[in-house]
């Protein structure tokens, strides 16, 4: 009997040592986290909403405006085939790159993105395009699927630093 305790307590103790001290490839996942943004960029532009719902996991929490919301997955859908209905986007744009922070065991990551957005309405492809200085933090988890966004935080630049900004850019 002692034999057996003591066969089953190494094991147990080989079985923590093992999780504990194997290695994650944070940079593996950093990329990961660039291609999502990537596809993310391509979707926006494609008018995919479908694509762009998929890349989030429900229950999913939004904050913005002084409002902390918990769209579900339908409300998102419609949400985002209303807007690509009724508005092109010409650049979804990264001002800079993003800033991302990985756990130690790779189960959750923080994305600050910082972006440039041109839209026109599609009903009037003619009309002044809207631009806009957006930045928000995304939080992911790792699911079996991949990196899924469970969250964000929304912030825009104010129209009175927004035309200065801008002019920063066509320069």
């Amino acid at each position: 009997m002692k034999l057996l305790v003591f066969v089953l307590t190494l094991c147990l103790a080989g079985v923590v040592i093992h999780g504990c001290c194997e290695k994650v490839d944070l940079e593996a996942h950093r990329q990961e986290l660039l291609r999502l943004n990537e596809m993310m960029r391509t979707a926006h532009l494609e008018g995919d909403a479908e694509t762009i719902v998929s890349v989030s996991q429900y229950p999913y929490t939004k904050v913005n405006s002084g409002l902390v919301t918990h769209p579900t997955k339908e409300e998102n859908d419609q949400r985002f085939r209303n807007y690509m209905s009724t508005m092109k986007l010409t650049a979804w744009d990264d001002l800079a790159e993003p800033i991302i922070t990985i756990s130690d065991d790779a189960t959750l990551a923080t994305v600050i993105y910082r972006k440039h957005l041109v839209m026109t309405p599609v009903d009037d492809p003619e009309a002044e395009p809207m631009e806009g200085i957006y930045a928000w933090q995304s939080t992911y988890r790792r699911t079996p699927e991949g990196w899924k966004q469970v969250s964000d935080v929304l912030t825009s630049l104010p129209a009175e630093a927004l035309a200065e900004e801008l002019k920063g850019l066509r320069k």
